[in-house]
C-alpha cells in the first residue's frame, strides 16, 4: 500500500520499519534532518510538508501524543486537504473519541486505532490495536496495520477504540496504584519490594502491572515510565464522562485518581484500612509519579524538618567556605573556544578563593592554566587597565608591567630586567605557578588545591559520564550577560534548583490566561537525582512549540521562539531519543530540560530544542556575588534564527532578573534574623542538599585541620 506517515518517534519509527519490511511504501513527515535520516534509515521517504505525506496515499497513519496534536495536524493544517477521497485516516493516538470524530466531519474515512504496547511489541509484530470505524474503513487499512498489529481487535464503531482503550487504563491506573500501595504495606510488614515483584507474576496476583514493575526494577521507575501518558488518559476519559454525563464513569475515574494519592482514603480502605503512613497527611495526587518512599526527599534520605538559613547570613561561615570548598573544588573556568589558536588566553577572577589565574593555550597546543602572580614581588601579572577587570588576548609571552619579568606560555621564566643585580638568581626556580587544568567536553576546570588527587572526571561523577557525547562543540554561538546579586551564592543556585516558584515568580511572561492556568497546575519535577556533592532536576516542558499558539505572546508566535528557545530545533546530529543517557533520564515524553549542579558553584542547563545555559555564581562576600549566564547555540543560518537566539536569550535575562531582585529581599530579611528556620516542599529537595553539602565541606575541613601536625613557627 501507499501510505502517509505522521510521527515517527519513539513509537511511529518501529512502525515504519515494519510497514517498510512489509512491502509498503512509506512518506512520512519530518520536521528535522535528524528525522529525516531516522527515516531515510527505515527505508521510507521523508517529506516536509503534511499535503506530501497525504498525497496519493491510500492511507495516512497518526501515531501522536495528544488531541492537541491531532487537531493541529488535522484540523489546523493541510493535511485534510490533500487526503485522497478514499483513503483512510488511521490515528494511533490515545484520546477523546470526540477528535477521533471531527476529521470524520469533514468527509473523511477514519479509523480510531489507539494501541496498547511497546516499541518492543511493534518490533515484534505483537502489538494490540483497538480499532473502531466502519467495517470497509477498518478492512481497507487491515493489511497496513498487520504488519505489526497481533491482534488486530476491531471493537465496533468510530469512537469505540478510543473508549475500549480509556477504559483499560483506567484499569490498568487502578492496578499500578494498588500495586504501589501494596509495596508501601510490604515493606511496613518487612517484605521488601524487590521480593514482592520477584513473587507477584507466578501467583493469583500477577498483572501487567506488576509483570511491568518487576522488569523496571521497581514499582516508582514503571510508574515513572507510563505516568505521564496514563495521567493524560485520564483525563480524557474524565471529559468523556462528562459528556456523556454518565456519574459511574466519572466517580470510576475519581476512584482511579483516589488510587494514586498517596495514603488516601480509598486506598486504605481497599487495603483493609491498613495505613501504610500513617503520620503522612491527605494530599492530591501528584502530577508525575514519585519513588516510593512517597517523596524525593525521603528517597534520598535527607531530613524533611524546617532548615535553617545561617549558612547564608554568616561572614565567619563564608570565610570557611573560601577554604573548605573554592580553594578545594574543581571550578568551571571557561571552555574551549575561548582558547582557538595558540597564544590566546583569558583571566578569571575568583575572589572567593582569593585566587586570580590566567588560562592559556600553549604553543605546543595545551590549556593550562596559572596563578596570575609575577615571581618577583607578587604584582598581578595580566591586566589592562584596572586590575580587578578580567582579560583576554593573543600573545607569545607574559611580561609584568612592573619590572618587565617575562615568562613564556609554559610558564617558564625567561628575562629578569637586570638579572646581573640579584643574587645567583635560578630562573629555572622562578617560572609561573601551575594551577591543575582538565578539560570535560570543552568546558575548562582548574583546581587550585596543590594536594588534590581526584581527576575532573572522577569528581564529576555519574552525572558527566551520562552527558558524555553531547555535541557542546556545535552550540558555538554564544550569548553572555552578567550580574552582581546582593545575595549569597547558594540562594541563587537554590531559585534555579527548584521550580516551584516558577509559576508565581515568573507569571508575567506568561498571557493571562495560560498564566492562571499554571498558577493552578503549579509545578512538580519529572524527575529528581543527586550524586555525592552533585544533583540535577529533570523538567517537563510544552512551550516550543506551545500546544496553542494562543498559550504564548504575539512576539513569540510571530519569531517561533520564546523561553524555552527557538521552536525550530537545529540539527545537532541527535534526536530526543538519542541524547545521553543523563540527559531527560527517565526518557520522558513531555521533557523539556534539565538542569545540572556541578558542585560547587556550575549549573548546566540542556534544553530539548537543542540548545544549553550554563550558570555560574561567584561569590565575592557572605552575602553578594556575579552571576553570570551564559547561552549556547547552533550558530544561526539567516536574520531570522538570529532574532529567534536573540529573543530565548533576553527571556531569560528577564527571568534572571527577577530571580535576582527577589533574592535580594530575601537576603535583607534573613539577615534581619527575626526567623531563624524555615519549611522546603519536596520540589525544594535540591536545596537541603546544596546547603548540607556545603556545610559538611567546611564541617570536614575544620577536622581535617584539627588533626594535621603542627608546623614549626
Amino acid at each position: 500500500m501507499d501510505l502517509g506517515f505522521v510521527g515517527a518517534g519513539r513509537m511511529g519509527r518501529p512502525m515504519v520499519e515494519r510497514l517498510v519490511q512489509a512491502g509498503h511504501r512509506v512518506r512520512g513527515y519530518v520536521r528535522d534532518a535528524g528525522a529525516a535520516r531516522a527515516l531515510t534509515r527505515a527505508g521510507a521517504e521523508p517529506v516536509t510538508a503534511l499535503a506530501d505525506a497525504a498525497r496519493c496515499a491510500e492511507a495516512v497513519l497518526l501515531c501522536l501524543y495528544s488531541d492537541a496534536q491531532v487537531r493541529e495536524v488535522c484540523l489546523d493544517g493541510s493535511l485534510l486537504d490533500a487526503l485522497p477521497a478514499d483513503a483512510v485516516l488511521v490515528m494511533h493516538t490515545t484520546g477523546s473519541p470526540r477528535t477521533a470524530r471531527a476529521p470524520a466531519g469533514r468527509g473523511a474515512a477514519v479509523v480510531d486505532a489507539p494501541v496498547s504496547g511497546g516499541p518492543h511489541d511493534i518490533a515484534a509484530g505483537r502489538l494490540t490495536v483497538l480499532a473502531g470505524g466502519g467495517p470497509d474503513a477498518v478492512g481497507q487499512v487491515r493489511p497496513a496495520l498487520q504488519a505489526y498489529a497481533d491482534p488486530l481487535l476491531h471493537v465496533g464503531p468510530l469512537g469505540a477504540g478510543q473508549l475500549v482503550k480509556l477504559l483499560n487504563n483506567l484499569l490498568f491506573a487502578g492496578q499500578i496504584g494498588l500495586l504501589a500501595d501494596a509495596v508501601c504495606l510490604g515493606r511496613q510488614l518487612g517484605v521488601a519490594e524487590e521480593v514482592l515483584l520477584a513473587a507477584l507474576p507466578h501467583v493469583s496476583a500477577a498483572s501487567r502491572a506488576a509483570t511491568g514493575a518487576k522488569a523496571r526494577g521497581s514499582v516508582a521507575a514503571f510508574a515513572a515510565s507510563a505516568g505521564p501518558f496514563l495521567r493524560k488518559d485520564l483525563a480524557v476519559a474524565a471529559e468523556a464522562a462528562a459528556e456523556r454525563r454518565s456519574r459511574r464513569v466519572r466517580q470510576g475515574s475519581e476512584d482511579v485518581r483516589q488510587l494514586w494519592k498517596r495514603d488516601s482514603p480509598k486506598s486504605r480502605t481497599m487495603l483493609l484500612s491498613w495505613p501504610c503512613q500513617p503520620d503522612r497527611r491527605f494530599r492530591p495526587m501528584a502530577h508525575f509519579p514519585k519513588p516510593s518512599e512517597g517523596s524525593w526527599t525521603e528517597h534520598f534520605k535527607i531530613d524533611t524538618a524546617p532548615v535553617s538559613y545561617a549558612d547564608s547570613i554568616s561572614p565567619e561561615f563564608y570565610e570557611k567556605e573560601r577554604d573548605a570548598v573554592f580553594r578545594r573544588t574543581w571550578l568551571n573556568v571557561g571552555r574551549v573556544e575561548q582558547l582557538p589558536r595558540k597564544g590566546r588566553y583569558f583571566t578569571k577572577e575568583l575572589d572567593a578563593a582569593r585566587a586570580s589565574v590566567v588560562v592559556v593555550r600553549g604553543m605546543d597546543g595545551e590549556v593550562r592554566a596559572f596563578h596570575n602572580v609575577c615571581r618577583h614581588r607578587g604584582n598581578k601579572l595580566v591586566w589592562d587597565d584596572y586590575p580587578r577587570e578580567e582579560t583576554k588576548g593573543t600573545c607569545r609571552a607574559f611580561t609584568c608591567k612592573y619590572h618587565a619579568w617575562r615568562y613564556d606560555l609554559a610558564g617558564k621564566l625567561t628575562f629578569v630586567q637586570q638579572e646581573s643585580e640579584f643574587f645567583d638568581i635560578d630562573k629555572s626556580k622562578y617560572g609561573l605557578l601551575q594551577v591543575q587544568t582538565e578539560v570535560w567536553e570543552g568546558f575548562i576546570f582548574v583546581n587550585l588545591d596543590p594536594d588534590n588527587t581526584t581527576p575532573l572526571k572522577d569528581y564529576l561523577g555519574k552525572f558527566a559520564q551520562g552527558i558524555d557525547g553531547y555535541p557542546f562543540h556545535k552550540l558555538t554561538q554564544v550569548h553572555k550577560y552578567r550580574a552582581e546579586i546582593g545575595s549569597n551564592w547558594k540562594l541563587f543556585i537554590d531559585a534555579f534548583a527548584e521550580f516551584y516558584h516558577a509559576p508565581i515568580l515568573h507569571s508575567g511572561q506568561y498571557e493571562a490566561g495560560e498564566a492562571a492556568k499554571i498558577k493552578k497546575y503549579g509545578y512538580e519535577a519529572l524527575a529528581y537525582d543527586i550524586d555525592g556533592p552533585h544533583s540535577m532536576v529533570s523538567s517537563w516542558g510544552g512551550i516550543a512549540p506551545p500546544k496553542e499558539k494562543a498559550m504564548v505572546k504575539p512576539i513569540e508566535r510571530a519569531l517561533r521562539s520564546g523561553l524555552f528557545g527557538p521552536w525550530d530545533a537545529p540539527d545537532i546530529g541527535l534526536t530526543a531519543e538519542e541524547l545521553p543517557p543523563a540527559i531527560n533520564p527517565i526518557r520522558s515524553k513531555v521533557w523539556g530540560m534539565d538542569s545540572f549542579v556541578f558542585f560547587p558553584n556550575f549549573m548546566l542547563l540542556i534544553w530539548r530544542p537543542n540548545w544549553v545555559l550554563t550558570y555560574h555564581y561567584w561569590p565575592t562576600s557572605y552575602h553578594t556575588h556575579i552571576f553570570e549566564g551564559t547561552a549556547y547555540f547552533v550558530p544561526p543560518k539567516n536574520a531570522f534564527q538570529r532574532l529567534q537566539q536573540e529573543l530565548a536569550v533576553v527571556s531569560f535575562k528577564e527571568y534572571g532578573l527577577q530571580d535576582g531582585n527577589t533574592l535580594e529581599a530575601t537576603q535583607t530579611m534573613l539577615e534581619s534574623r527575626t526567623l531563624d528556620t524555615f519549611p522546603l516542599c519536596d520540589q525544594e529537595v535540591l536545596l537541603r542538599h546544596l546547603h548540607s553539602t556545603a556545610q559538611n565541606y567546611v564541617r570536614d575541613y575544620e577536622q581535617r585541620q584539627s588533626t594535621a601536625p603542627a608546623t614549626a613557627s
